[in-house]
């Protein structure tokens, strides 16, 4: 098999999945798509038994159908793929062999992307395991280009660099930019994502106005501001709202439970969380005070001692997301997304710190890991989240803001 050049973050060197030991399941509580060619195979499947099975549990899908989405695994009363075992394996690899695990199955949680001649192997956070090992290590997350020989068949997104006029051909700048930003240490985390929002939205106004060739004298510009500090008096004006964050984070919150199944993980967490604020209650006041003492009890201690977990977590989702090349999305709507998703993940911190007491680091990569698997693979909700933002008709990098800085 011919070698590839390969793009990946240290971490997925290390990576294995830990089978019947991790603590949650890949294989319940959301859809399990089949593609064609593991569709026809099981079709070919000689044990009557196992085929009598598959009949009944493999359904091709019958609206939107792709080579990727030929088919959807039944899920049983529990969820779970009508293959699960009791000792959380999968029945029908135990039974046939890994050769006949469907594209996704054999894939997760590991994400393909390719740009130009290179695969870029990132995994993504809501696996327990690969969360732990991105997310714990204090030092900067780091990737390496090896060669590798891997025949992976699902790519999530393809980007060419070599068409002129066009933000692809500006891709290699802009994402060493945004990384070297997430990881300059001499800003808190808090000013690196406001500072990466002003330059999204002026990004977004050379691609709306088409003046590509404006994007690097834009990087460049950037570049000597941060170096110069010269975005601290701006950053110190910025607003404050608590009751506006709260607002905001409370009916995103809602606008998930009412976006699909959510898992048994994620209802316990929504349960400590829902308890820690005291929403119950319905009393608007006591519920403010207490995310405005969580905010300083909980959360500000995460930011001085636990700040790389959710740098990790930022830069693991730039490079897995192909942040800012995201087709169909606009640079500052991916923004809002990435901004929402992180002050979700501050919101339930909070929330199960209120509850428990106190956040570890394993807690913090447990929240974030939890709402990974709930919220990142929901694209209606995703797109959800930019609706909301959008459709309050008020200054969307304001908004930004206030649910960054409370």
């Amino acid at each position: 098999m011919m070698q590839q050049k390969t793009m990946l973050p240290q971490y997925m060197r290390q990576f294995a999945c830990t089978g019947t030991a991790c603590e949650d399941t890949c294989c319940r509580s959301w859809a399990i798509f089949i593609d064609k060619s593991t569709y026809k195979n099981y079709q070919k499947v000689s044990d009557s038994t196992l085929k009598k099975r598959l009949d009944q549990n493999v359904e091709r899908v019958k609206v939107n159908a792709s080579d990727q989405n030929y088919a959807i695994m039944k899920l049983n009363d529990q969820g779970a793929c009508s293959f699960l075992t009791e000792e959380k394996m999968c029945g029908i690899q135990a039974t046939l062999g890994e050769s006949y695990l469907s594209t996704t199955c054999a894939t997760y949680p590991r994400n393909i992307n390719i740009v130009d001649d290179t695969i870029e192997v990132s995994a993504s956070m809501s696996c327990p395991e690969s969360a732990r090992l991105a997310l714990l290590n204090k030092d900067p997350m780091e990737f390496d280009v090896i060669e590798s020989n891997n025949n992976y068949k699902a790519i999530s997104s393809l980007v060419r660099t070599t068409a002129s006029n066009t933000i692809e051909a500006h891709f290699w700048e802009i994402r060493i930019f945004v990384i070297s930003l997430l990881q300059n240490r001499n800003y808190n985390l808090t000013d690196r994502m406001i500072i990466l929002g002003l330059f999204c939205e002026k990004l977004e106004e050379s691609i709306s106005n088409e003046k590509f060739e404006l994007i690097s004298s834009l990087i460049e510009e950037y570049k000597v501001k941060i170096a110069n500090n010269s975005f601290a008096p701006l950053l110190g004006q910025m607003p404050q709202a608590h009751h506006i964050s709260m607002q905001l984070l409370s009916r995103m919150v809602e606008l998930r439970s009412g976006k699909g199944q959510l898992n048994a993980r994620y209802k316990a967490l929504l349960d400590e969380v829902i308890q820690g604020f005291g929403l119950e209650k319905n009393d608007s006041e006591y519920i403010l005070g207490r995310y405005k003492e969580g905010l300083e009890l909980i959360f500000a201690p995460v930011l001085r001692e636990q700040e790389y977990i959710l740098e990790n977590y930022i830069v693991n989702y730039v490079f897995e997301k192909l942040f800012l090349f995201k087709k169909g999305y606009s640079a500052f709507q991916q923004y809002i997304q990435l901004v929402s998703l992180l002050s979700l993940i501050k919101f339930h911190i909070i929330g199960r710190g209120l509850e428990d007491g106190e956040i570890s680091p394993e807690t913090c990569v447990s929240v974030i890991q939890i709402l990974s698997r709930s919220l990142e693979h929901n694209e209606g909700y995703l797109k959800q989240l930019i609706g909301f933002v959008e459709d309050l008709k008020l200054n969307p990098l304001a908004l930004m803001v206030i649910l960054i800085k409370n």
